[in-house]
């Protein structure tokens, strides 16, 4: 069975997951989890965004946790229609992409992606 998830990792640089926006059919974002593999030097604030299309809808601050590295399940907003979010997860616009934003950890640090996302 395929996993629910898309997946990205990307060592020592930006990690940018798009997902295709579907014709007339808005993407919400339903579950995000971020994986950083060692103590992250995260020198962007936020260093995750939340975009529909290009234009931000929500970005948050990952903190350093440790040389270890730390897996986020990074806690969507809910409820705010004013900031493209609903009852559950974020919402973008009908037929726009989805694109995911961690910023740059540093040199020889893993970040992986793990998105769930659904058409509405």
């Amino acid at each position: 069975m395929a996993s629910p998830y898309n997946t990205q990792a990307v060592v020592g640089a930006v990690n940018t997951m798009t997902i295709t926006g579907i014709p007339g059919r808005a993407l919400r974002l339903l579950d995000l989890v971020i994986s950083v593999s060692a103590q992250p030097a995260w020198l962007t604030s936020p260093n995750v965004q939340v975009q529909d299309g290009t234009t931000p809808i929500w970005q948050v601050d990952l903190p350093p946790s440790g040389s270890a590295g730390f897996l986020s399940r990074v806690p969507l907003p809910t409820g705010d229609v004013s900031t493209n979010t609903a009852d559950q997860g974020l919402v973008g616009g009908p037929g726009n992409n989805l694109v995911i934003v961690v910023a740059n950890p540093g040199a020889g640090v893993k970040t992986i992606i793990n998105a769930k996302v659904a058409a509405q």
